[in-house]
């Protein structure tokens, strides 16, 4: 395996850590998840991190143009590089705005923000999926993410309609 796909799937990983924290602690109320969901800031800037090497690491070995993902030509979504620069493009405000400056500038729109984090890691496993890599790692962990997160969804939104229901 080479160094690029190295980067790659250390941010997957972090990024599939990101995205289960909250909703298995919100579902299973685990304690343990506390700290990590606490710290999802920190991860991701490790995420950006080695999204940013394994860009570089691609641009380098497969001697691509410093800024090859402004050409037009690379945003094609029949292929995986088409996805890899859009998973790209959304990681650049999540990154951004991973601060304490943001979060006071943008105040509640910061939340908005930051739920890109949703887009960018369908968009990412997609674009791992079509690499060729083995479905399991990118199309099961979206499919028990997607399962996972309706759940905590659901019982965040019942737990707040029968608080509702309880005060009145």
């Amino acid at each position: 395996m080479n160094l690029n796909l190295y980067f790659s799937w250390a941010a997957w990983i972090t990024l599939c850590v990101i995205m289960f924290s909250r909703p298995l602690m919100n579902i299973f109320k685990l304690k343990f998840l506390a700290p990590v969901v606490g710290k999802r800031k920190y991860l991701g800037w490790i995420t950006g991190l080695a999204v940013v090497l394994h860009v570089t690491v691609y641009t380098i070995t497969f001697n691509k143009p410093l800024f090859f993902f402004l050409d037009p030509k690379y945003w094609d979504l029949s292929k995986a590089i088409g996805w890899g620069i859009l998973a790209f493009t959304l990681l650049i405000p999540l990154v951004l705005t991973a601060n304490l400056a943001a979060i006071k500038l943008l105040k509640k729109n910061w939340k908005r923000v930051q739920r890109l984090a949703y887009a960018f890691f369908i968009v990412a496993g997609i674009h791992i999926y079509m690499m060729g890599d083995k479905w399991y790692f990118t199309l099961v962990p979206m499919g028990i993410w997607a399962v996972v997160w309706i759940t905590a969804y659901i019982m965040k939104k019942m737990s707040a309609s029968s608080a509702a229901r309880g005060k009145s």
